[in-house]
């Protein structure tokens, strides 16, 4: 079982002791109705025991001993069924938390082309569903065991009073059990395709929630939007949950009536063909009613547990599309170096269009970029640029092709260092609320002048390391993740369409005093954009089309205002 494994790997010495007291409650259980039915039975029959009276604190008490061995009892299985669930709940709640601290990990060390295969919704999806159906399956764990042990013990004390009995009993509950299984495997398959549904769902939510200003603006797009997507998705999701729902609430109602069945083919029907005493009538339907507790837990966990190994599979396959990069964690100190040179780099990735999945590649390219120059990378639509632009700043890691900083070769062992040399906003950047990593420390003086600088004073304001809102317009915001950049003081800028958002004014501030001011501090600064008519900023040009560069000039040249 996939969810026990991982339970034991995370503190198989708690789950041991988990099991061993969850044994010993189940041991528990099962004591309780001999010692019952032995308080009141002498040894030839059902008959009440005479025994002297006791008293405790003015109670009288009949067979105190007896009374006594319950009392201990029920204690005990008190205290080991408590500490038993306790102590796995911890564990899967510990198991929990180390699974998402592992995707995160996986998610840091994936290659970025494959974070974006796969997209945020199904990472949403197994995160939130899967990590919580495998705790909810981990949870059942203690509840089974001692179950299972009380049926064990129960059964075990059937077999002493009643072999006949013990035998059709055995017989009765593996034939209910397999009836019962029958739903419960018919109902996995669409346990399987209800979760498939849920990465739909949030990726549905998704559009609804992040693209409602598009939807807004066009009827038809957007009752296009609710009928065939949120709708279908809907359907089929409510539609494959009440099949779910239905067999196993099916199968469990069953199971629940099992012990009943039992008792009733027992009383109206096996009692006609065999000889039994009234006392082991007794003792029988007493173990059958007890039992029904826990072949109830038993039949209930069996569709969590399944669930619980569904979702574990299903994040498991997910994170197994993310594989990890081949490099070194380890940052070391780069060499000096002024040119960064790219030989013969080539890289190709797959895009879904629609129901296809085409092929894209950009190469191979040789270029420099230098420090204390401004880069400019034009071309079309789907000409290659923003894809060479992660190429610079290594998020994408080249099929082959080499990378110097200096005469320095960047590889496996010398991404993470050239890495921590890059800042970069793209289109699609993250803002962060507050500051991290060597930024942390930086003087507040300093972080209300570049506020002043970008015009962000009077809508942000700076304490204790942390912005104090990051609900902004989309140009405030790359004007937000501006000043982040400065603060990191990196050696490589690369701007992904960053004058895109901006109005007129902050577009001639961008190109003519912050680029300027990087290249006058020794930058190296890469700008991808579409605005001809700051050209005459770049120092080079590297012009993309269709994967190609096809001109590397200096800006002042005619054929790079015509790209």
């Amino acid at each position: 079982m996939k969810i026990f494994r991982i339970l034991i790997a995370t503190a198989p010495f708690k789950v041991f002791c988990s099991l061993l007291l969850g044994t010993l409650a189940g041991i528990g259980y099962a004591f309780l109705i001999p010692v019952v039915l032995n308080s009141f039975t002498d040894n030839t029959g059902f008959e009440v025991a005479q025994q002297t009276p006791s008293y405790f604190m003015g109670f009288e008490l009949s067979n105190a001993k007896f009374g006594l061995v319950f009392l201990v009892s029920c204690l005990v299985i008190l205290a080991t069924r408590t500490l038993s669930q306790l102590t796995l709940l911890h564990v899967a709640i510990d198991t929990a938390s180390a699974l998402r601290l592992k995707y995160y990990n996986v998610i840091f060390k994936s290659r970025l082309s494959n974070l974006e295969n796969v997209g945020s919704s199904r990472l949403l999806a197994s995160f939130t569903s899967d990590v919580k159906a495998i705790v909810a399956g981990s949870m059942m764990l203690p509840e089974l065991l001692i179950s299972i042990v009380t049926i064990i013990g129960m059964m075990g004390y059937l077999l002493y009073v009643n072999t006949e009995i013990f035998v059709f009993i055995c017989g009765a509950i593996l034939f209910g059990s397999i009836t019962f299984m029958i739903p419960i495997l018919l109902g996995i398959k669409f346990i399987v395709r209800t979760r498939d549904k849920v990465d739909e769902l949030l990726e549905g939510i998704r559009g609804n929630t992040h693209g409602v200003k598009e939807l807004k603006l066009c009827h038809a797009k957007r009752e296009d939007y609710f009928e065939n997507t949120l709708i279908k998705v809907e359907k089929e999701y409510r539609g494959l949950n009440k099949v779910v729902v239905t067999f196993v609430r099916c199968a469990t109602n069953y199971g629940d009536m099992m012990s009943f069945f039992i008792i009733g083919f027992m009383a109206f029907i096996f009692l006609n063909f065999n000889s039994v005493s009234q006392a082991e009538v007794f003792a029988s339907i007493m173990v059958l009613l007890y039992i029904t507790g826990p072949i109830s837990v038993v039949m209930m966990a069996i569709p969590e547990l399944n669930t619980a190994n569904v979702s574990l599979t299903k994040a498991e396959k997910l994170f197994d599309e993310m594989p990890l990069e081949n490099i070194s964690p380890e940052v070391k100190p780069l060499p000096s170096w002024q040119t960064l040179r790219f030989n013969a780099i080539t890289y190709q990735y797959t895009a879904k269009e629609g129901n296809e999945t085409k092929n894209f590649s950009i190469g191979p390219l040789d270029f420099e970029i230098n420090k204390g120059e401004i880069t400019f990378v034009v071309g079309g639509n789907g000409s290659g640029k923003s894809t060479l632009a992660k190429l610079i700043s290594s998020h994408y890691l080249a099929d082959s092709g080499e990378i110097f900083m200096g005469n320095q070769l960047v590889d496996g062992d010398w991404v993470s260092s050239f890495r921590n040399e890059v800042t970069a906003i793209y289109t699609d950047f993250y803002l962060f609320d507050r500051l991290l990593g060597t930024t942390k420390n930086a003087a507040p003086e300093e972080v209300e002048k570049y506020l002043k600088t970008l015009k962000l004073d009077h809508v942000v304001s700076f304490s204790d390391g942390c912005f104090s809102t990051i609900s902004l317009s989309d140009g405030q915001r790359k004007r937000l993740a501006l000043l982040v950049s400065f603060l990191e003081d990196k050696q490589i800028y690369v701007f992904d369409e960053w004058a895109a958002d901006q109005d007129p004014e902050f577009k001639k501030i961008f190109y003519y005093e912050i680029l300027p001011e990087l290249k006058s501090k020794g930058k190296a600064v890469v700008v991808v954009s579409h605005d001809d008519r700051f050209f005459d900023v770049a120092d080079h040009m590297i012009i993309m089309e269709r994967g190609q560069r096809i001109s590397d000039v200096p800006s002042s040249t005619d054929a790079a205002r015509k790209a």
